[in-house]
Order: C-alpha cells, then sequence, then structure tokens
C-alpha cells in the first residue's frame, strides 16, 4: 500500500482543500464554542432563541438568488477550462448582474415581511424592536452581498477553492470580535447585526481580491443577456435553488416547530444539544468537499473513467468520516453541552441518538445528489425535494406529538432516505453514463453498516443512566461519559477511521477501476 508523502499532499488540488477546509472547521468549532458562554453571559434563553429564529428566516430569503450563486462555477467552468474569454465575460456579466437585481428582490420582500414576522413567530411584543432591527439589518446585508454569492463558485473553476475556507476561518472571529465588543457596551441581541456586516464585507474583498489577481481580468459584456442563455442558467440554478431553500428549511424545521409548540426557551436546548453534531457534520461535508473541483474538471473534460472511479471512493470516503463523527456525537455530545452551557441545555440521550444518525444519513443522501451538479443536469430533483418539504413537516409534527425532541430529531434524520435518496440513486448516476451500483454501492453498504452499528449502540447507551461523575475544566462543570457512551464511541470511531484511511489510499493510488457504463 503506498504511502501518502508530503511532497505529494503539498502538490494536490484536494490535499490543499481540504487542509484549508479543515482550518476554517477548526476556526469556526473553537469560535462557535467561545460565543456560546459569551452569548450566554449576556443573553437570555428567550433572546437567544430570536437570534436563532431571524437568522434562520434570513437564510430562507438568501435563497431569493434562485441557486445562480452555485450554478455560476458551474457554467464559467467549462469557458475557464477552455481560456474563453468571451465566453467567461458573457457569463460573469450575466451572473452578477442577475444576482445584483435578486439581492433588490430580497430587500423588498423583507419589508414586505418585517410587519407580519413577530406574529407568525410568536415573538413577545417586547422583542418587537430588537426582532425588526435585527430581521432587516441582517436582510439588507445579505441583499448588497447578493452578487459575492457568484465568487465561490468561480474559485471553484479556478481550482483554487481553498481561498474560501481559509476567509471562512477568518469571517467568525470578525463577528465574534464585534459581537463581544457590541455586548459588553450594553447592545443586547442587537450586537448581532454590526457584527455581521462587519465581517461579511471583509469576506467580499477578500473574494474579489483573490479571484481577479494573477491576470484574470473580466469585462461587461452584454452580449450573453441572451434568451437562449438566460434559459440554460436558469433551468439549471432554479432546480438548485429549490433544493437549497427546501434543504434550509427542513434543516431549521425542528427549531421553528419547537418555537410555535414549546416555546422559545426550547430552542436554544435544540440548537445547543445539535451545535456538536454540525461542527462534525460540517467536517465529513467539507472533507468530500473538497475534492468537487477535481471532480467537475475530470467530467468537463471527458475523463468519464477516472471520473466515476473517483466519485465511488469518495462518496464513500463520506460515509465512513460521518460514521467517525457519529462516534464522537455518543461519546462526547452530552459533556460537551454541560461545559459550554449548562446540563438543562442537553436535550437527552435518545435525541442525541437521532443526531449520530443524521451524521451519517446527510453525508450519504449529499454525495450521490452531487452527480446532478457534476453532470449539469438537475433532473426531476426539483419536484422531488418539493415533495421532501411537506412529508418533513408532517414528520417532525408526528414526531413532536407522539417522541418529543427526540421525534423531531428522528425525524430529521431519516427523512431524506425516504424521498431525496431513491431518485438521486436511480437518476444521478445515469446522467453521468453509469449504473447505479458501480459507483454508489460500496457507499450503500457502508450507510447499512454505519447506521445498524449506531441505532443498536446508541440505543443501548441511551437506554442506561445518565449519572456520571461532574468534573471542572477550565472552571467550568461538565460530566464524564457513562460506560455505554464510551464503549459504543470508540467503536464506532475506530472502524469509521480504518475505512476512511482505507478509502484515502485509494484515492491517493489513483489507479482508476473500469466502471460498467450505461
Amino acid at each position: 500500500m503506498a504511502m501518502i508523502s508530503f511532497q505529494n499532499l503539498k502538490n494536490s488540488h484536494a490535499a490543499r482543500n481540504a487542509a484549508a477546509s479543515y482550518l476554517a472547521f477548526a476556526s469556526s468549532a473553537v469560535c462557535g464554542l467561545v460565543s456560546i458562554p459569551i452569548a450566554v453571559s449576556y443573553l437570555n434563553k428567550t433572546q437567544m432563541g430570536l437570534w436563532s429564529i431571524v437568522f434562520t428566516i434570513v437564510g430562507y430569503l438568501l435563497w431569493l438568488d434562485l441557486g445562480i450563486g452555485n450554478a455560476t462555477g458551474r457554467k464559467i467552468a467549462a469557458a475557464i477550462l477552455a481560456d474563453d474569454q468571451r465566453e467567461i465575460n458573457r457569463w460573469w456579466t450575466l451572473s452578477i448582474g442577475v444576482l445584483a437585481l435578486l439581492g433588490g428582490v430580497m430587500f423588498l420582500a423583507s419589508l414586505f415581511l418585517s410587519p407580519f414576522l413577530t406574529g407568525l413567530l410568536n415573538i413577545p411584543s417586547e422583542y418587537t424592536g430588537d426582532t425588526l432591527w435585527l430581521f432587516l439589518g441582517m436582510t439588507a446585508v445579505s441583499a448588497v452581498g447578493m452578487p459575492f454569492r457568484a465568487y465561490p463558485g468561480l474559485l471553484i473553476a479556478q481550482e483554487r477553492f481553498h481561498w474560501v475556507p481559509l476567509v471562512q476561518a477568518l469571517m467568525p472571529w470578525l463577528q465574534l470580535g464585534c459581537f463581544w465588543g457590541l455586548l459588553s457596551l450594553g447592545f443586547g441581541v442587537r450586537s448581532y447585526f454590526p457584527a455581521l456586516a462587519f465581517s461579511q464585507a471583509t469576506g467580499w474583498v477578500i473574494y474579489v481580491w483573490k479571484v481577479h489577481g494573477k491576470g484574470f481580468r473580466i469585462r461587461i459584456d452584454f452580449s450573453g443577456w441572451t434568451k437562449s442563455r438566460f434559459h440554460e442558467l436558469f433551468s439549471y440554478s432554479s432546480s438548485l435553488a429549490v433544493i437549497g431553500i427546501v434543504e434550509s428549511v427542513l434543516q431549521s424545521l425542528p427549531a421553528l416547530l419547537l418555537a410555535r409548540l414549546g416555546g422559545l426557551p426550547l430552542v436554544p436546548v435544540y440548537n445547543l444539544t445539535n451545535r456538536g453534531p454540525g461542527m462534525l457534520h460540517s467536517v465529513a461535508q467539507r472533507t468530500t468537499y473538497a475534492f468537487f473541483p477535481n471532480l467537475q474538471k475530470l467530467y468537463v473534460s471527458g475523463k468519464i473513467d477516472l471520473f466515476g472511479d473517483k466519485f465511488r471512493k469518495v462518496n464513500q470516503l463520506g460515509v465512513w468520516v460521518g460514521l467517525i463523527g457519529a462516534g464522537g456525537i455518543i461519546a462526547g455530545n452530552r459533556p460537551l453541552v454541560c461545559w459550554l452551557a449548562k446540563l438543562d441545555f442537553y436535550a437527552g440521550g435518545w435525541t442525541n441518538l437521532w443526531f449520530a444518525c443524521w451524521m451519517i444519513t446527510f453525508p450519504f443522501v449529499n454525495g450521490i445528489s452531487d452527480l446532478f451538479q457534476l453532470a449539469g443536469k438537475m433532473g426531476k430533483t426539483a419536484g422531488f425535494a418539493m415533495l421532501e418539504l411537506p412529508l418533513g413537516v408532517a414528520l417532525c409534527w408526528m414526531g413532536f406529538h407522539f417522541g418529543g425532541m427526540p421525534g423531531i430529531a428522528a425525524a430529521f434524520a431519516l427523512l431524506p432516505l425516504l424521498v431525496r435518496a431513491p431518485y438521486s440513486l436511480y437518476a444521478g448516476p445515469r446522467f453521468c453514463g453509469f449504473k447505479t451500483w458501480s459507483v454508489c454501492g460500496n457507499a450503500v453498504v457502508a450507510l447499512i453498516v454505519g447506521l445498524s452499528l449506531i441505532l443498536i449502540g446508541g440505543a443501548w447507551s441511551a437506554s442506561g443512566s445518565e449519572a456520571t461523575e461532574a468534573f471542572d475544566i477550565l472552571g467550568r462543570t461538565t460530566y464524564l461519559p457513562t460506560f455505554r457512551e464510551l464503549a459504543v464511541g470508540i467503536i464506532a470511531i475506530a472502524l469509521g477511521s480504518i475505512q476512511a484511511i482505507r478509502c484515502l489510499l485509494k484515492i491517493r493510488n489513483g489507479v482508476a477501476t473500469p466502471l460498467p457504463a450505461l
């Protein structure tokens, strides 16, 4: 088995992307952990719930970009690869111009929604002013930044994606520093808006500097504003937008339902218990997404066999990394939540079990769904995403009604497997010219093994006592994992690590196994 040398890693675009992504994760994770005791010190549960809910609503409005931000990189990739300056100019002018117009639409939509926001979300009347300040301020920043949503895609097309996570590593600290300073001056929950504006503006400046540096010059060319080009862009981006909106709604749906059915104080309990799983999910996503620019280049350049073989290995890698994260959640999430906040912010072992399952299901489904973007054909993904939304609302409502917070977490973890996964497994490989089992079979096996281990082991762990010895770390009290939590966690981490290393070595060897085509 060939070893991975430092020089090979240094020269690898995927390794560079992964290293930058891990740095961004570490930065965001540490910053997020530091921000929790700061927020708890200055804000009450209702204010923290308000902050979370308003941020969620603004996240929905961001999808008024209609997916063009994500589509730009894919549409301009062929022109950059061919060094076709006219096509680069046309796609860039069209994408940036449309995004600027959509930014204006987004802010007008926020003005229309603002009178109804407090009643819709059942927000106490004394927080009306704070709600409008945060909502209108954050949408104004997002509207101004709408054209800059195309820049990460441009960096992907240039195979310089590593700058995106590097910027993401910097921005949380700028935001936290500003946020903390304003909190200490007594601005309360309103501090979030100017902190967000400062960090976002810094990120925009860096993106512009890196995309347009090193001789990459773009001229405005409105000859690309044609009916056929609009149709080509929107037929692809609109599906991305629908999928993105549905995913955003579904990811925030548990918090919204808890706010409506159980009250705002339940929202930070759910969100803080999900903080660790969210960070670990980011690691799994960043690990596999580091290979996305190279996969896109292989497909666009017609190296289909190399593309198929590498995608198969990367997709399997994502599931095994997810299993590592799931083990970490089972063993360490309760001590983490207790240390960051208090024991009453922990949602319990059964909710934690389903967060661990989510760590495995989402990398699998997101991985096979990437085939549509890589092929540049979205098929009927938008229709299935629209089907997933009402089903998700129904499942989460029933989950809360019959099982409380664990029921909502279970619905959230299993929903992608019920709707999106079947169609993605059927159509995604075919759009790229392969049979389903040839590119997704290994990942399906990994999914079954990982979910079985976590469901059985996690249920055994959750059914035991959570009473363990308390101890202090850096002046904050937390609790040791139980024997069951530790045992299940170690087994999952060990199995996931062994399999993930095997996948990485196979990717590193670079020997393509011919895959059966359709």
